[in-house]
């Protein structure tokens, strides 16, 4: 299940993501932001099903990643853990496009183990 939830969210985060969320979704007061948790939600639907738990995990899924993508936990965790002194702004560009994705795909491994489904 892990490996469908992990090709989903790069649909969902890569695919079906166009400029105007990318630009966007990090005001929670905007619509982008909306637009996109609710395919990232529909495609999380199709990785843990329409049951009652299935739907709820894939909400939880959807509110978390749109909090994750407002960057306040990234630039938080950057500015906490994994400090970028460097200047370099690609560099911390880089670091912060890998923190981003390493939180996503760490609340899929633990909705996965939540689900009580394999790999």
């Amino acid at each position: 299940m892990l490996g469908y939830a992990v090709v989903m969210h790069s649909v969902a985060d890569w695919l079906l993501q166009n400029d105007w969320m990318a630009v966007n979704k990090i005001s929670l007061k905007h619509s982008a932001a909306y637009v996109h948790a609710l395919i990232y939600y529909a495609c999380m639907v199709v990785v843990f099903g329409m049951s009652m738990r299935g739907v709820a995990i894939a909400c939880i899924l959807a509110i978390l990643h749109a909090l994750i993508d407002t960057r306040k936990p990234v630039q938080w965790w950057m500015s906490h853990i994994k400090t970028t002194t460097s200047g370099d702004t690609v560099r911390t560009f880089v670091v912060a496009v890998a923190v981003d994705q390493t939180m996503h795909l760490a609340l899929l491994g633990i909705a996965v183990l939540v689900m009580g489904e394999g790999a």
